[in-house]
Order: C-alpha cells, then sequence, then structure tokens
C-alpha cells in the first residue's frame, strides 16, 4: 500500500482514481493499525474517512486508532459517527466509545455505554468485562464484586470471556479486601479450565 501511495498508482477497480486513493490509505490504516502504530494508522484512516464518509467500518477503526492514541474527544466524534452511519456491529462501538468516556473520567457515562452494548449483544464478555474494571476504577468494588459474580454465573459454557470474567472477579475482590473469596473465586474456574487456553495461565498463577 505504500509503494502504491508513493507512486500515485492505485491497483483497485473501482474506476474512481480518488477512490482507489482513499482505498489504499484505509487498508494501510488498518495494517498499521494491527501493527499497534496507531497514531499513523490515525493519519491514514482520516484521509479515507474523508473521501468515503459513508463507510462505517473506518469510522469505527479510526476510533479504535484514536483511542489507543489517547485522543479521546476524536474518539467518541468517530465512534458516534459510527453509530450513525448504522454500523453492523453497534455493541463493540457503544463499548469501545464507553471506554473512551472512562478514560475521560466520566466513569457514569461509560458504564451506560456498557449496559447498551450488553442489551444490543448479551453473549460479549468484553463489555461485561469493562463494566466490572470501570467500577473498580470508579472506586465502587462492592458493586464490581457483585457483578463479577453476576456474570460468572451467567448461562454458557467456561469461555475464554469467563476466565477473564474470573480474574475481574479476582480483582473486584481483591480491592475489597476479601482475599478468600478471591483466591477460592479462580480456584473454581481454574478446575475447570484449558491449562493451554490463554488466559488460564493467568488463572494458574493466581492460585
Amino acid at each position: 500500500y505504500t509503494a502504491a501511495i508513493d507512486r500515485n498508482q492505485w491497483s483497485g477497480s473501482t474506476g474512481n482514481p480518488a477512490i482507489d486513493r482513499a482505498l489504499a490509505f484505509e487498508m494501510r490504516g488498518y495494517s498499521l493499525y494491527m501493527l499497534g502504530r496507531h497514531r499513523e494508522a490515525v493519519q491514514d484512516l482520516s484521509i479515507a474517512s474523508r473521501a468515503m464518509p459513508q463507510e462505517s467500518r473506518i469510522h469505527f477503526f479510526l476510533g479504535l486508532s484514536q483511542l489507543y492514541s489517547d485522543e479521546l474527544e476524536s474518539a467518541v466524534a468517530s465512534f458516534t459517527k459510527t453509530l450513525e452511519l448504522g454500523y453492523k456491529d453497534s455493541a463493540s462501538a457503544f463499548a469501545y466509545r464507553g471506554h473512551a468516556y472512562a478514560g475521560m473520567g466520566q466513569y457514569g457515562r461509560a458504564l451506560e455505554h456498557f449496559a447498551e452494548a450488553i442489551q444490543r449483544e448479551p453473549t460479549e464478555s468484553f463489555s461485561y468485562g469493562s463494566r466490572v474494571l470501570i467500577l473498580l476504577c470508579a472506586g465502587d468494588s462492592e458493586h464490581a464484586v457483585e457483578e463479577a459474580q453476576n456474570d460468572l454465573r451467567r448461562p454458557g459454557t467456561l469461555d475464554v470471556g469467563s476466565q477473564w470474567m474470573a480474574i475481574h472477579c479476582y480483582l473486584a475482590l481483591r480491592n475489597s479486601g476479601d482475599f478468600g473469596s478471591a483466591v477460592a473465586t479462580v480456584n473454581d474456574v481454574s478446575l475447570r479450565s484449558d491449562e493451554a487456553q490463554w488466559p488460564a495461565p493467568i488463572i494458574k498463577y493466581l492460585t
């Protein structure tokens, strides 16, 4: 993509050079995001979003790149645009916009976003875990413990998300001073976990 951009030669087949150029920036932006080069990704995806403003996926990944670059207000704006355009994974857009608000210290607003994300996608563990962690950040250990324990009792098999929830529950219980219950929680999950599957090694370490 870099070579195509540098040479002003686009291999796209849209028949529109401006759109083909934007697609090259978009794809390089995705690649930079996956490599963890978030600030560079912001630059490329910003160019792509201006050329193709109706493409919700670009605004979503632009928001992610801005979030990880600590450009929190810009991330909120990008996720808002993502939702306005009807992005198919609206639950993730709400969850990540919630993280941007949390980064700005707006914990109540963040928790509202996680609740909305859970309502839209009740099987996705990311939003449950995010809610517990933000409750801890807000100093509400009691509520964090309650939510974490409820999440661990959710119907379904013990999956990676449940293991992460056990870790969140452990942190909440430790933070509230109940070390015995914290260890008991991860012990119970450890007995039912595949030791070869991440984050099982973390569970094992905590036990």
